[in-house]
């Protein structure tokens, strides 16, 4: 079974994507597999799973995304012919696509199994998003973010348990315990996002995040800090997921 993505209203009108087995990320992020230009979308604003049983949406913008009218939460399966807006004027459907023969199907299996082999011996081989080479300091990032969320809790405008859950966080994921970083990260995430003014800052400020791992940003403001956060936790937490469902 395959799936196709429609862009049937926005300024991407009539554009049309394959969905591949596993996420696909939908937003404004140069790293979107299905990358949108309206200014109302969020950077990161919608991952799409596809498994061999089940399709599945799950938002990811502060400002909320629609199926078929409806807001959703959490994980939410998807059928043929529904309607995804993400914006107004941003609406995208899903259709499914029938009638493959089964020596198609054969040949798509074993093209899936060589690009899986090929992910695994990459993973191993190339370096990855949270590499701290010369560009991308991620070990500098914690370091700037832990002691701005220090002051934050010492002063009382965030919970002490914030700073703990991005303690824990990188503490497990430096000990490649991807599975405790995940469930971390993914609590840090829902209690910023839960306060209007980091999710207002993360969506004015996108590139926050990348000015600290380049060294761009050299003075740390609330506003740069709260946006950065959100989008450290969003990051790792997609990093860790990944990992923590690879096969040992």
């Amino acid at each position: 079974m395959q799936w196709d993505l429609k862009i049937i209203d926005g300024p991407d009108a009539g554009a049309s994507h394959r969905l591949e087995p596993g996420e696909t990320l939908v937003g404004r992020s140069n790293e979107a597999r299905v990358r949108l230009s309206s200014p109302s979308v969020s950077w990161e604003h919608l991952v799409i799973s596809f498994s061999q049983n089940s399709l599945d949406a799950q938002n990811l913008s502060a400002s909320g995304t629609l199926i078929n009218g409806q807001r959703i939460v959490g994980k939410t399966k998807l059928h043929d012919g529904d309607k995804l807006q993400l914006a107004e004027g941003v609406v995208l459907t899903v259709d499914r696509l029938d009638g493959q023969t089964g020596n198609l199907a054969l040949k798509w299996l074993i093209v899936l199994l060589i690009v899986a082999m090929v992910g695994v011996i990459a993973l191993f081989l190339m370096p990855d998003e949270q590499s701290s080479g010369p560009t991308r300091n991620w070990d500098r990032a914690y370091a700037q973010l832990d002691a701005w969320l220090a002051g934050q809790t010492g002063q009382q405008h965030l919970p002490a348990v914030a700073r703990e859950l991005l303690e824990d966080g990188w503490r497990h994921e430096k000990s490649a315990d991807y599975r405790g970083a995940t469930r971390a990260f993914g609590k840090l995430q829902l209690l910023l996002l839960a306060r209007p003014e980091f999710a207002a800052a993360d969506e004015a400020d996108t590139d926050a995040l990348e000015k600290l791992l380049s060294g761009e940003e050299r003075r740390l403001t609330d506003k740069t800090a709260q946006a950065a956060i959100v989008q450290f936790a969003r990051r790792s937490l997609r990093f860790d997921k990944k990992l923590a469902t690879e096969p040992e």
